[in-house]
């Protein structure tokens, strides 16, 4: 029992540190997802239950009707979006490696979603909270997109970073259909060229679904 005590002790002055830690804005993040919220969650039957919502990780969705009532978790797979109050939506969405709780950025021909990560300097200090990751220690933040085309039901993952083969890859296959749009984003060059615009604070990927749902419809 002593020793139950002791840990649960030190575990309470892990976590006390690990939230002093934080910065302001991550702190933020953290408790914004470790909270019940008004909201709703639209389920795969079309039925949409209005109560207290929230998001405690990628893995589930916990709701309840009232303060008093008793709570029920939902899994990815029994959802297809879910919204606090007066905040973005998170939608549930099949990729090859299973589902994923996302927000969506761009609708379109091409459909752009994506979850928040953070990358620790130290591998081993870090932490995923709603589906967002946050660290003890220095690291960033960086978005992990997804990408649909039309009313395919699989999302398929794209890397962040353009200077990747597989990003050159990934877009190729899924803008074939437009004629010379993939001359575009055949090399590193041609997509710093055509796509990487430093005044505007967006990401590569976000410019080039854009010019592509504006120019190939």
């Amino acid at each position: 029992m002593k020793l139950k005590i002791t840990l649960l002790f030190l575990l309470c002055l892990v976590l006390n540190a690990f939230t002093q830690n934080l910065t302001p804005d991550k702190r933020t993040l953290l408790t914004s997802f470790n909270k019940y919220e008004k909201g709703k969650v639209e389920l795969n039957n079309g039925e949409v239950i209005y109560g207290l919502v929230k998001i405690t990780d990628f893995s589930n969705v916990k709701f309840k009707k009232d303060k008093k009532s008793k709570v029920v978790t939902y899994a990815l797979e029994d959802f297809k979006k879910v919204k606090r109050n007066l905040k973005s939506a998170f939608f549930s969405k099949k990729t090859k490696n299973g589902h994923v709780l996302v927000q969506k950025i761009i609708d379109g021909s091409l459909s752009v979603y994506y979850k928040i990560r953070y990358k620790s300097m130290n591998s081993q200090l870090g932490l995923t909270v709603g589906g967002i990751g946050v660290g003890t220690s220095p690291g960033v933040t960086y978005r992990e997109y997804y990408i649909q085309k039309n009313e395919d039901e699989i999302l398929v993952e794209i890397p962040s970073n353009y200077k990747r083969k597989k990003f050159r890859k990934v877009l190729t296959k899924l803008t074939s259909d437009c004629t010379n749009f993939p001359l575009l984003i055949k090399n590193k060059k041609e997509i710093e060229g055509n796509f990487l615009e430093e005044e505007e604070n967006k990401e590569v990927v976000v410019n080039i679904v854009n010019y592509y749902n504006e120019k190939c419809k």
